[in-house]
């Protein structure tokens, strides 16, 4: 039982709360794809993530309601909703807020360990990878309603930057993570080794 009665399908809500690798990810996919809601005249709230990549959808519900199904919006937009205090309060902690486009601020406390998997879920999020011949990669930083690009020109930077946030690689995108692979096959055997 819950808040809202009868939960139908079963949530582990471990994936988001235990603060791991797999959670700070989650916390960066829900600040840039994500909403939190809390429903009027209630303290019941929601948690929604939405993207055009079905297989990440399926791969997020998968870890925590695999049951749970899969919904589309606009004929191309995949999402998922769980209805859950825990887990939306946990996103609220670390600055992932109802409205985040009016206060989205980087976490404070994510420990240091963690930082390439959050960065990772909001890359797989709101990050976009282009290559030139100087193989920099430009992608949006953490500022809401504003662009910026974070472009990364040198072979080692390029090199640290994909091994900080494809290292441990428990989860992404897997689309965006082979246009890294197939742009630098030279760090080939890091990212899949590492």
């Amino acid at each position: 039982m819950t808040k809202f009665g009868y939960r139908k399908y079963k949530y582990n809500t471990d994936v988001i709360l235990n603060e791991d690798h797999i959670s700070y990810y989650l916390l960066g996919a829900f600040m840039t794809d994500g909403c939190v809601y809390i429903l009027k005249g209630t303290e019941n709230k929601l948690i929604s993530l939405y993207s055009n990549d079905k297989q990440w959808i399926r791969d997020v519900n998968n870890l925590i309601s695999p049951q749970k199904p899969i919904f589309i919006q606009r004929g191309t937009c995949y999402f998922v909703q769980y209805s859950d205090n825990n887990m939306a309060d946990w996103l609220i902690k670390n600055n992932c807020t109802p409205k985040k486009s009016k206060t989205l601020r980087f976490p404070p406390n994510i420990p240091k360990k963690y930082i390439g998997d959050f960065l990772r879920g909001y890359w797989d999020g709101d990050g976009s990878l282009s290559f030139s011949k100087k193989r920099k990669i430009g992608g949006r930083t953490l500022k809401p309603s504003t662009n910026y690009r974070v472009l990364i020109y040198r072979k080692d930077s390029v090199y640290n930057f994909l091994r900080l946030i494809y290292g441990n690689n428990k989860l992404c995108l897997k689309r965006k993570f082979k246009i890294a692979l197939k742009k630098f096959l030279v760090f080939l055997p890091i990212l899949i080794t590492s």
